[in-house]
């Protein structure tokens, strides 16, 4: 999955914790997430005067609430992914555990389906999939 299928499947699932992220959705996520943070703590900064005031804060704020329930069910998916609950998430709170989140989501998923769905499918795999369960079909049967 590439970067903007996985921000535009993300964004689609806004709310969505059911079934599995794959690797790649998550961190093309994670790196969309980074970045638009980024870019909108530049904008603020940019926009403070000398004394610390006047900043605008609403592309900021906006920004960080506006992705963070996106981000949060990407990262309950890809929990999902390696047969873990989403209340792992609650590992952030404690010292070093948002280490250990990131960790924990890069981890490889299970193979197989688990108790939360099957596995997620890329797009890659997919067309890989439909062509190795196509049946040869010959001319002279």
């Amino acid at each position: 999955m590439g970067f903007s299928d996985a921000v535009k499947t993300c964004l689609t699932k806004y709310i969505t914790v059911s079934g599995r992220a794959s690797r790649s959705e998550y961190w093309w996520f994670f790196l969309f997430y980074n970045l638009a943070v980024l870019a909108a703590f530049i904008i603020l900064m940019i926009t403070v005067d000398e004394n610390g005031e006047e900043g605008t804060f609403w592309p900021f704020f906006m920004v960080v609430f506006g992705l963070f329930f996106p981000m949060l069910a990407v990262t309950a998916r890809r929990l999902h992914d390696k047969g873990l609950t989403a209340w792992v998430i609650l590992i952030s709170f404690v010292p070093f555990g948002a280490l250990a989140l990131l960790i924990l989501c890069m981890l490889p998923g299970d193979e197989g389906a688990n108790g939360y769905g099957p596995p997620p499918i890329s797009n890659d795999e997919t067309a890989n999939y439909a062509k190795s369960n196509i049946p040869n079909v010959r001319d002279d049967d």
